[in-house]
């Protein structure tokens, strides 16, 4: 969308999520972040982190184990003690004044990492890894120069302000965060999402907010119905024996944005004919064009698997203005076009 001339390769545990990446034409590999090496001489010419940590461990659509103070004691430790084990722990002398950096501390990062496994929800620890990554390989003759976090916009301030403390710490000159809407860059689905982006030597200046709003996309729009109808979300979800009631879901008119789209949308349907959406309506509801290789790998249909990933990822036109920022790049014009492209009239009036 940006037409931004990188060299890109993804890193996904998903076979299904790499495998739909690399039917689109993007490079992704199957591995775990956390249990590859940071320092490898292969990443010493990467300019740009881009990662993406799970957010169920904070977002209300989990457990939200990470919200949990033994929880976030525990990460934002292990998180502090990254620019030790990276030689960025700054030190002063008696009268105050700067003493540079103590040497690094001798811990390895599979031993920083080990400090995470007595958490009750693992995924709450790959935040570290936001740290993990652009310190390690800097530490070994790197030339990252920015960084860029999605996560839930239900991430603890604790969190947060311990890896930009770290980034600082580092000598990165600047550090932001912000909440983002998908709605706002022309999605027919609300999303709100929690981005966190470093930059060692410089302050961009591009903004992530459109200069007038986009028009709005409604559910009906996106998916052809007529006006007047309601979404039905209950779907596929079983019965609470405790109530009798389906477990959670609900319904919203259909002559607005969509609800946040979550991996049960492939039951979403209209409450009047029971039409249920397909996987290509919810992956234009996320900003994706129809006919997009959405990949299942495994046993039966993985219908459930491929409105995962939809839900998963970032809203294009949401990342267009974040990277835009990011590599300064004005990503506007280019995301109206898609839009229009994408949702035809509905998005150009």
């Amino acid at each position: 969308m940006l037409g931004a001339d990188v060299d890109m390769v993804g890193v996904d545990m998903d076979p299904g999520a790499a495998a739909t990446a690399n039917a689109a034409g993007h490079l992704c590999i199957v591995a775990d972040v956390a249990a590859l090496d940071p320092e490898h001489p292969a990443l010493q010419w990467v300019v740009g982190v881009i990662l993406s940590p799970p957010c169920q461990a904070f977002s209300p659509a989990g457990h939200r184990r990470g919200h949990e103070v033994a929880a976030i004691d525990m990460v934002c430790s292990v998180i502090r003690s990254v620019g030790g084990a990276a030689g960025y722990l700054q030190t002063v002398h008696a009268d105050g004044s700067d003493a540079g950096y103590a040497p690094r501390s001798g811990e390895t990062w599979p031993e920083v990492r080990e400090q995470l496994a007595d958490l009750e929800d693992e995924r709450a620890g790959l935040m570290a890894e936001t740290v993990i990554w652009p310190l390690a390989m800097l530490c070994s003759s790197g030339s990252v120069e920015w960084v860029a976090v999605e996560q839930s916009s239900a991430l603890p301030a604790e969190i947060e302000e311990a890896i930009f403390f770290e980034f600082a710490q580092a000598g990165w000159r600047t550090t932001e965060a912000m909440t983002l809407d998908s709605v706002e860059h022309g999605s027919p689905s609300h999303r709100k999402r929690r981005f966190l982006t470093a930059y060692r030597h410089r302050t961009p200046v591009i903004s992530v907010h459109p200069s007038t709003p986009f028009p709005t996309t409604t559910f009906a729009q996106c998916v052809g119905w007529e006006t007047g109808r309601r979404v039905n979300t209950r779907g596929q979800r079983g019965i609470d024996p405790r109530t009798g009631r389906p477990k959670g879901g609900g319904g919203f008119s259909a002559d607005r944005p969509s609800n946040c789209v979550t991996a049960t949308a492939y039951g979403w349907k209209d409450e009047g004919s029971g039409r249920r959406i397909e996987q290509n309506d919810i992956g234009r509801l996320v900003g994706f064009r129809g006919g997009y290789p959405w990949t299942h790998i495994g046993r039966g249909e993985g219908i459930r698997t491929r409105a995962q990933q939809a839900a998963d990822v970032v809203c294009p036109m949401t990342a267009a203005a974040v990277i835009g920022r990011v590599l300064n790049l004005y990503w506007e014009a280019q995301t109206r076009t898609y839009v229009v492209e994408l949702y035809g009239r509905a998005g150009a009036e």
